[in-house]
Order: C-alpha cells, then sequence, then structure tokens
C-alpha cells in the first residue's frame, strides 16, 4: 500500500483489489475511487508529461526562482523571493509552497521540500495548512469514476469553504476544455490528484493545444484568477499553524 500526502494530510491511497488499483479517498468520504482508463501513472509517480516549469535555487535568505514557467505569476520569467514577502508555506503539500504577502502562491520542485524546510526555520516563515479547494474543485478531471456520495462529499466541503454549488459548476464549466486537452486529449491520464499546479500546468504547457489556452483569456488576469480561489479559504480554519517547524 502506497501513500501520497498533500497539505500534510492523507489525500490518497492506492490499493489493489482483485488486481485492479483502486485510489481512496482523504479521510471523511465513502466509497473508492476506481480508475477509467487504466492508463495513468500510480499516484506519487513522477509526471511524464513535460519537464518542471520551474528552477530555483533556495539561499540562506531568499530564493532565486531561474526559471518559472507560469504566465502571470510575479516571478515570471525570473525573480527572486525575500522572506519580507513570503506570508506562509507548506513544505509538506504535495509539491512545496509558498504564499505571499500579496496572496500568490509560488511552487517549487518537491525534491526541494527539506530545503525549503531549512529556509522557513532559518527565517521565521509560518508553516500553515490551507484547504485545497482546487483539489476539490478539478475532481471531475480525473481519470476516475466517483460515486454519488463521493460527489456530495465534495461539494460539502467546498461549500463550507464559502463556494455555493452554483460558483462550484460556473467554475468547472469555464474551466473543462483546457483539463480534458489536459488530462485526456494529452494523455497525462492523472487519476489521484489535480490541484492549482496542475491548472497552471494546463494554461501554460505547450502539451496544450495553445488555442485552448487562449479561450482562458489574458494570462495574467486569469493567473490572478486561480491564486483569488485558491486564497480565499481561512488556513486557520482548515488546518495547523506554527512558525519555523512542523506544526503538527
Amino acid at each position: 500500500m502506497r501513500g501520497v500526502h498533500s497539505s500534510g494530510l492523507l489525500r490518497v491511497v492506492q490499493v489493489t483489489l482483485c488486481g485492479e488499483p483502486v485510489a481512496r479517498k482523504r479521510p471523511g468520504d465513502t466509497g473508492t475511487r476506481r480508475r477509467i482508463s487504466q492508463r495513468g501513472r500510480f499516484p506519487g509517480a513522477p509526471r511524464k508529461d513535460h519537464s518542471e516549469p520551474m528552477e530555483a535555487t533556495i539561499a540562506d535568505d531568499h530564493i532565486r526562482f531561474r526559471r518559472y514557467s507560469f504566465r502571470g505569476a510575479t516571478v515570471h520569467p525570473a525573480g527572486v523571493i525575500e522572506p519580507s514577502r513570503i506570508r506562509d508555506a507548506d513544505w509538506k503539500a504535495m509539491r512545496p509552497e509558498i504564499r505571499t504577502t500579496f496572496g500568490e502562491t509560488l511552487f517549487l520542485s518537491w525534491r526541494q521540500q527539506s530545503e525549503m524546510e531549512r529556509f522557513c526555520a532559518r527565517n521565521g516563515v509560518t508553516r500553515r495548512f490551507r484547504f485545497d479547494v482546487w483539489g476539490d474543485l478539478l475532481e471531475p478531471f480525473l481519470d476516475t469514476r466517483f460515486e454519488p456520495a463521493q460527489e456530495r462529499a465534495t461539494l460539502v466541503r467546498l461549500d463550507g469553504a464559502g463556494f455555493s454549488s452554483r460558483e462550484v459548476a460556473e467554475i468547472r464549466r469555464r474551466l473543462t476544455p483546457l483539463m480534458h486537452a489536459y488530462n485526456f486529449d494529452a494523455m497525462v491520464w492523472e487519476w489521484a490528484y489535480l490541484g492549482l499546479f496542475d491548472l497552471l500546468n494546463a494554461a501554460n504547457a505547450p502539451i496544450v493545444d495553445r488555442a485552448v489556452q487562449e479561450e482562458l483569456g489574458e494570462p495574467a488576469a486569469f493567473y490572478d484568477w486561480a491564486m483569488a480561489i485558491a486564497d480565499r479559504p481561512h488556513s486557520s480554519e482548515h488546518g495547523i499553524d506554527g512558525s519555523g517547524a512542523d506544526a503538527s
């Protein structure tokens, strides 16, 4: 059995049932999730759809993004982040995350998890778990079949974070062409987890038809929209809050 952790919580557990991989969702959900195509990778396996969209160097008192491919980001195509601009972070997320004082989420490579933890400890940066709203919003675009009870549980979580069923439907409707082009047409076949990082990848990666990406509108405006949605839930109401070290 293999576990995949997202934002410090058990997000997905991959098991085998009668020879067929089955994914169980995070605690609180009922039922199981079954892959549709059987073509995707196992949870936690490296993505093979494209190279890392960022390259960063972590120094004692700053993080230098030598390459950051997400259009609209304050560090695109390159830039520097100092501790004074960092509101909080989560180095135990599926991908290490930095949240700036302006509400922007910046990602680092998963290989830099330990290095980022040490950076935060040196500079007194708070580790904070934030409700993974994009993980729930993008759930229908996974290569997975969901039971009705699971779909209802997802809507309940989103409602608790301030997203009405109508708003959820509107967000998903806007993103349907993009996420279908990314996960199915481009044959990524992700079946366990899609989040904010994957959304930004879909909006920028060359594996997606540029015409589909252009339908999203001006890249910076789309980026800001995605960031605002990610930052809406109140972190302190959904998880841990500690300074410079693991607060779990």
